[in-house]
Order: C-alpha cells, then sequence, then structure tokens
C-alpha cells in the first residue's frame, strides 16, 4: 500500500458530527421531509468537498407504522390490560374499532408449529420477531393478526414486505396484508403466561400508512483511472433516530468520500449510493439503482461493499459478513491485515453472532436476502466487514438484525450515545482499506473456485436430503403394466426415477479446475506487473484487463445461478430467505410424498430438469473463462 493513504486517516469528530445531524431530524422516513433534509446534508457536504455527486429521484411503495397495542378485556373483576408496542412496515391497519378475536401461542411460527392448533380468524402470538416469511405462513394458515416478542425491553420496527424492491402488478398483492404487533420480552411474556390459563380474546389495534412518495438517492462518484468501479452503498432511511442503523453508516460513507477524492487517484472508481426505502421499501432503492443501471453495473462495477450498522457501542469484534465465497479470502485477509486483534476467526462465534442459514453446508458469513443485496441478478460479488458486539456482551441480542447486535436496533432508544466513536472511526479504516486494497489493485482479487465449491456444498445438502428416498414404482403398478403393455414395459422396473446429481457433480470438478487456473493466471501476472512497476507495460497492462475480465464473467455467470432461482425474474424473487441454488429447493419435498405417486416422480422429473439447465449453464461458464489469456476474448462487459 502507497504511504500516502496514510496521511488522512477517519476523522472522529467528522464522524460523529455527521451521526448527531443527521439523528437532529428525527426518524427518516423514505420519501419524507426529514429524508430529504438528510439528503440535503449529504449533498451540502460532498459539493463543499468537490465530490462529484448527483441525486435520483423516483417513485416507489413505502409503508409506516404508526400504532400498535393490544387490550385484553377484564373480567371477573379485573380491568382490562393494555400491551402497547409498535407495528411492522407493510403491515395492515385494523378496523377503527380494533380487531378481536382469540389469541393462539404458536411458538417459533414455523410451518409445523401452525399444523399443531387452529390460528384461523385467530391473533397469533409468535415466540420472537416476526419476519416476512412468518407473515405470509401466518396469512397462509388463516391468521387474522400476529404478535411477535423482543428479546428484552425494547420493541423493534420492522417489515413483513415480501416483495423485493418495487413490485410488478402481478405481484403487487403478494404482501401478507396482516395487522402486526411487536411486544417487549415482558408483555410477551406476561401474555404467553395468560394464555396458558385457558382461553384468552384481544382487541388488537394498528395503524400503518402506506403511499407512493418520491424517494431521493444520493450517488458520489470517485473516478479511477480505469472505468470500472466499486460500488459501496448505505441505506439512510431509518427507524426512529436511527443512530447505529444507519446514522453512523451515512457518517463512514461521507468520510469516505472526502478521504478518498483528496487522496491519489486509484486504478479503479469508488461509487458511493445512499440508498432510501430500505425496510420502509423492501430496498426500493438499491433494487431500483440495479435496474435502471443495470447495463452500466454489467459492464463496469467490480463488486459491491454494503456497509450498514458500524460505530455502535461495544462492538469491538469484526466478521466477514454479507461476502460471497470469492471474496472471503480478499475480506479475511484485510481483516487480518488491518485489524488482527478485532477479527472474529472462530467458527462457533461466528455462527452465533451471524444466525443459521437455511442450508446445512454454507457458511454463515454468505449474503442473504437482505441487506440491500439488490445485485445478484447482474453477477456481482457482494464483500463487507461488519462490527458486531460481542456473543457473552450483556448489550448483545441474536433476534437483532444490526446495531452490531446491540438491543437499541430499530427502536426508540438507538440515539447518538450509542455510537462509539473510537469504533466507528475503526470501522472506516477498515473500510478504506479494504477499497483501496481492490480499487488500486492490478488484478482483481476473487478466487471463484471457492464460488464453485459453494455450489458443490449446496448441491451435497440437496442430495443428501434426496438420499435414501426411490421413485421406483411399486411391484404392483409394474405388474399391472406388464398386463397391458406386455414385455415392452419391463423396462419400467429398471429405471429409477431418482435426481442424478452426478452430471453436475462432474461438471463443477472440471469448473474448479478452470477457475484455479483462472485465479493462477491472475497471481503470476500480478507478481509480473508488480515487479515492472518502475517500467510500465503496455502489454501487462492489457493482459491484466483481460484477465480480469474473464474474472468477472465468471462471476457475471455464478452468482444469479448459485443466489436466484432460475425460473424467476431477477428483480422479482421474495424478500424472503433463500438457500444457495434456490431452483433445487424443492428437492427438500421430496419426503414428503410416497415413493412412485405422481407428486414425488413430478418432483423428480422436475429436478432432473433443473439439474440438466444448471449443468448447461456451468457447462457454458466452464467454457468461455476456459480460454487461454492470449486468446481473443472480448464479452459484452469487457474492461477493455
Amino acid at each position: 500500500m502507497s504511504s500516502s493513504y496514510t496521511q488522512q486517516e477517519a476523522d472522529k469528530s467528522l464522524l460523529m458530527n455527521h451521526v448527531a445531524a443527521l439523528c437532529a431530524h428525527g426518524e427518516r422516513v423514505a420519501g419524507s421531509e426529514e429524508e430529504g433534509l438528510a439528503c440535503a446534508y449529504i449533498l451540502s457536504l460532498l459539493k463543499t468537498w468537490g465530490v462529484s455527486c448527483t441525486v435520483h429521484r423516483f417513485r416507489a411503495i413505502i409503508s409506516n407504522p404508526l400504532e400498535a397495542s393490544l387490550v385484553l378485556p377484564g373480567g371477573d373483576g379485573k380491568s382490562p390490560c393494555l400491551f402497547s408496542g409498535v407495528g411492522t412496515a407493510f403491515s395492515a391497519s385494523t378496523p377503527p374499532e380494533g380487531l378481536s378475536a382469540d389469541i393462539v401461542f404458536v411458538g417459533k411460527g414455523r410451518e409445523e408449529d401452525y399444523l399443531q392448533c387452529d390460528t384461523q380468524g385467530k391473533i397469533v402470538l409468535v415466540d420472537g420477531l416476526v419476519s416476512a416469511a412468518q407473515g405470509k405462513l401466518a396469512k397462509q394458515y388463516g391468521a387474522a393478526g400476529i404478535i411477535g416478542t423482543a428479546q428484552g425491553t425494547a420493541v423493534h420496527k420492522n417489515t413483513i414486505g415480501t416483495v423485493w424492491g418495487r413490485p410488478d402488478f402481478t405481484h403487487l398483492n403478494d404482501i401478507p396484508r396482516i395487522p402486526v404487533l411487536c411486544l417487549s420480552h415482558e408483555d410477551g411474556t406476561a401474555l404467553a403466561d395468560r394464555l396458558r390459563q385457558g382461553r384468552t380474546r384481544g382487541v388488537m389495534h394498528t395503524r400503518t400508512e402506506e403511499e407512493v412518495r418520491v424517494l431521493r438517492l444520493p450517488v458520489a462518484d470517485i473516478p479511477g483511472r480505469k472505468p470500472e468501479f466499486v460500488l459501496a452503498g448505505a441505506h439512510y432511511c431509518s427507524w426512529f433516530d436511527g443512530a447505529t442503523d444507519n446514522a453512523t453508516g451515512n457518517a463512514v460513507l461521507l468520510e469516505l468520500a472526502r478521504i478518498l477524492h483528496s487522496g491519489p487517484q486509484m486504478r479503479f472508481g469508488v461509487r458511493l449510493a445512499w440508498w432510501p426505502g430500505h425496510s420502509q421499501g423492501r430496498f426500493s432503492g438499491s433494487a431500483w439503482y440495479a435496474e435502471t443501471f443495470r447495463d452500466t453495473l454489467l459492464k463496469h462495477c467490480i463488486g459491491y461493499l454494503n456497509i450498514d450498522s458500524p460505530g455502535s457501542k461495544g462492538a469491538t469484534l469484526c466478521l466477514p459478513r454479507y461476502t460471497m465465497g470469492e471474496a472471503m479470502p480478499f475480506v479475511e485477509h484485510c481483516l487480518q491485515e488491518a485489524a488482527p486483534e478485532r477479527t472474529v476467526s472462530d467458527p462457533a462465534v461466528l455462527k452465533a453472532l451471524t444466525g443459521k442459514r437455511p442450508d446445512p453446508y454454507i457458511p454463515s458469513t454468505r449474503p442473504a436476502r437482505q441487506a440491500d443485496q439488490s445485485f445478484w441478478g447482474i453477477g456481482l460479488t457482494s464483500f463487507s466487514m461488519y462490527g458486531s458486539l460481542p456473543p457473552d456482551h450483556p448489550d448483545f441480542r441474536s433476534s437483532v438484525g444490526g446495531s452490531g447486535g446491540a438491543w437499541w436496533w430499530h427502536s426508540e432508544a438507538d440515539t447518538t450515545d450509542k455510537a462509539d466513536a473510537a469504533i466507528l472511526a475503526d470501522d472506516t479504516r477498515l473500510y478504506l482499506h479494504m477499497l483501496r486494497r481492490i480499487a488500486d489493485a492490478p488484478l482483481l482479487p476473487w478466487d471463484y473456485t471457492l464460488t464453485v465449491q459453494d455450489f458443490s456444498e449446496a448441491l451435497r445438502g440437496y442430495e443428501e436430503a434426496a438420499a435414501g428416498v426411490t421413485t421406483c414404482l411399486p411391484e404392483e403398478r409394474c405388474s399391472a403394466l406388464r398386463r397391458i403393455f406386455g414385455e415392452v414395459s419391463t423396462a419400467v422396473e429398471d429405471h429409477d426415477d431418482t435426481p442424478d446429481f452426478a452430471p453436475l457433480h462432474q461438471c463443477l470438478t472440471r469448473l474448479s479446475q478452470a477457475a484455479s487456473a483462472l485465479r493462477a493466471d491472475m497471481d503470476d501476472a500480478e507478481r509480473r506487473m508488480k515487479k515492472a512497476q518502475a517500467t510500465p507495460d503496455v502489454r501487462l497492462e492489457q493482459e491484466a484487463d483481460l484477465l480480469n475480465a474473464r474474472c468477472l464473467m465468471f462471476g457475471r455467470m455464478l452468482i444469479p445461478l448459485l443466489y436466484l432461482p432460475l425460473s424467476c425474474s431477477p428483480d422479482r424473487v421474495p424478500a424472503v430467505g433463500l438457500p444457495l441454488l434456490p431452483e433445487l429447493a424443492r428437492t427438500l419435498l421430496l419426503k414428503r410424498f410416497p415413493a412412485g405417486s405422481p407428486e414425488h416422480l413430478s418432483l423428480c422429473w422436475e429436478i432432473n430438469r433443473t439439474l440438466n439447465r444448471l449443468e448447461q449453464k456451468l457447462r457454458k461458464a466452464e467454457e468461455l473463462v476456459g480460454k487461454a489469456p492470449g486468446q481473443v476474448f472480448s464479452p459484452a462487459f469487457s474492461l477493455k
């Protein structure tokens, strides 16, 4: 790293001034006057520093919960009991008189919990916060309302919107319109105790405003010597003051803009975006940007860095959360290089901090369907660094989604005193370190052998789910077919209609070899370029451009296949948790149906067709990326 990079470091006072200025506007709901003031503040600073910036405006559907409570009527001389809480974005408002219904406890709100009780027309109490997937499930099983429970005294605003970004007409009504209330842990426990004593009826009151608004999306550009750039984004809408979710992230972006603009020009540029409509519009800002600038991102973007909830008080740990496999060595190296004392490497601690994934063999640090991950369909490598409280810290709560895992996330307690100036400055230093490393690297650091490994591990999970299940036709059906068709039908007995994973495994083995060869070529070229720094070689530059283009080609082809369903438009994938290779997720349904049944066989046929389509697409990736560096290779998004 050039010594000039160390001449200007993150300014603690400036960072905290930004946090205080943004929080002074209160709750910054997307499309509101408060968001407009925050946008004006960001723009004024960028213009003062001479940073190239623009503001994009677009319309989106925004939802904002205003009121939520529950009343348990009195009886036997007892007074009515009032539970106050907060609502959830994209939930429904109750009638003015409220929703009166019996309340039933459904445990963690999983499908097996709903199967054990009658929820039709009832209000369900969930042990935990209400997610989009739970809202969809409650609606499916006929619930009239949902009550979620926090882990502590704070109550958290959240969202149950299941449509990613701006819905098209077909999916406009997919959002589970159902009233939602979040209670504190104490109130939720008290309500659960009442339910155990017998039938409990309550009156639920919620009020949620939902409307089309004009959103503002500020973008700053730090140009490099080449047209390619790294995209870094942080949402700037908030629930309540949102000091650590995400005023601190907005402050980091501003400091990155100031320092990078005044520093030496790098090989690649850095583009900084403040996303509106995060929870309140279900990632409508980043989704709109991905849709609108798809061609630019496809041709020129070399990776996406998401910045959310840095600088939270007590968040002394760092982890590579929301980082794709190909970027993991790069992020781990950066953290070990710049903050070894803060870096989490213990798998048990990582799992405690990041939670579970729906796929058994995939690291929990991989991106999930949240955190403004709107760029999978384009094939952008996503990477990040997240600060976190230690799992044994008294302020840590495993159920929250930001603020470094602190209890004040998405609550009225997330005020400026929850941000730590020293930690925020150090987080900014780490983001700077990562951006400089990649933006000034002659060769991109992505290693797609690890992406192929994720393919193999995801496939392994599906293969195990299907193992031990045979779809050979029962003997009585084979006998009946023999009587009808004679000896021709003997082939039915020998034909095994089970998912055949072997060809795809073989393809992945070859693809891994191609990715490994490409990485070796890139490492070799980088060594030669570093050796020849004193005497730049045009041919080496051209070779680097070609290798980088091939690297991005690999990502453009593999990432959408690994993270998104084949059968769904990238912009219309639901905003719910997805396993990797989601098109094969129906493999998990095989165990529900008897072997040889029409349902079981049709699933097998569908899975085999999907495996064939995946193999065809991976063979194409293998063919393109396997070309030698000297061959002519100019895809639509070449780095020339």
